[in-house]
């Protein structure tokens, strides 16, 4: 979101933006990789929930399941993509990714159709007076408009699942005896809802119906399941992403001895004791890591400048070279 905007160039007078600089472009390419295949886990672990619940318990009809039952299990399983799409917050932060990934999409898109010759920037497509894109800005878009065509769920597909999930949540909130919207009691006892989902806690008697129209045949669901390729996501490596914890996993990545930069979403090498490189930035609070950011460019600077913390709001230890603990 923050390459969107304009920063001043070598020239005070002048806007650059970082949506013109390679070296943004290629460090956005492993977000774009991150989230797509955030996005692909996201869709798996939702459409295979069916499957992993016990023969007893029925996800589409109202009267197939109890509320507290599929809480339980989904504790017990530490799966939380449903509350990740019913929860109001994270549902409308999905919803802003997957605008920006359309976005940048577009960009990537004009990039590798207007590139190549002298007619504009991805960012003024109707000014014929800019100049053409350098080799380096169109060999960076092309990574990101490889990422987006071969990605295992479109982002637009994603979009629209969340916009009829909203629409079908607010109908519940509205429909529901006593109403949760209307007065400041009813907003109010909305918002406890929303806190209580968003720490993944127990879902309202409200939404039932919201969750079986999402898992019945011919549901919300079931029009993403016809535009995806199964294959594709039965065999999806989502390594990057770091989610499963057991012990053959954890074990897999120790052995690879390698670390996620958490700003550019890739595998970092770990340094040997005593080697000289490039540092490491690590959070005192979560324990991510980034690789060390130090350039001179302005555009770069100013992306870099959104992780003068880290995601979790901690701050930061630079570490000396080879090390990989404070």
């Amino acid at each position: 979101m923050a390459a969107n905007l304009n920063v001043p160039g070598a020239n005070g007078n002048d806007k650059v933006s970082p949506l013109e600089d390679p070296e943004v472009i290629n460090a956005l390419a492993g977000s774009v990789r991150w989230v797509l295949d955030f996005l692909a886990w996201l869709t798996d672990t939702l459409l295979t929930l069916p499957t992993t619940l016990p023969a007893s318990m029925d996800l589409t009809k109202a009267d197939g399941f109890s509320l507290p039952e599929l809480y339980a299990h989904l504790r017990s399983t530490n799966t939380i993509s449903l509350h990740l799409l019913l929860s109001s917050p994270t549902r409308g932060f999905l919803t802003a990714i997957c605008r920006r990934l359309t976005h940048l999409d577009y960009i990537a898109r004009k990039a590798m159709v207007h590139g190549s010759t002298n007619t504009s920037t991805p960012q003024q497509p109707n000014n014929s007076a800019s100049p053409a894109l350098s080799p380096a800005l169109r060999s960076a878009y092309m990574q990101i408009a490889t990422l987006t065509n071969n990605t295992i769920i479109r982002a637009k597909t994603m979009e629209t699942l969340l916009s009829s999930l909203t629409s079908l949540i607010k109908n519940t909130y509205s429909n529901n005896n006593p109403p949760y919207s209307g007065s400041q009691q009813a907003e109010k006892a909305r918002n406890t809802l929303e806190i209580k989902m968003l720490f993944c806690g127990p879902f309202p008697e409200a939404f039932k119906g919201v969750i079986v129209e999402l898992f019945r045949k011919e549901g919300l669901l079931e029009g993403v399941r016809g535009e995806i390729e199964p294959a594709k996501l039965f065999f999806a490596d989502f390594a990057l992403l770091e989610v499963d914890e057991d012990a053959v996993s954890v074990a897999k990545r120790k052995a690879q001895k390698s670390t996620i930069d958490c700003f550019r979403k890739g595998w970092l090498s770990n340094p040997r004791k005593g080697e000289e490189g490039r540092r490491w930035r690590r959070c005192a609070r979560c324990a991510a890591v980034m690789e060390d950011v130090l350039t001179e460019r302005r555009a770069l600077q100013w992306l870099v400048m959104q992780t003068r913390r880290c995601y979790c709001s901690g701050y930061w230890n630079t570490l000396a070279p080879g090390e990989t603990v404070a």
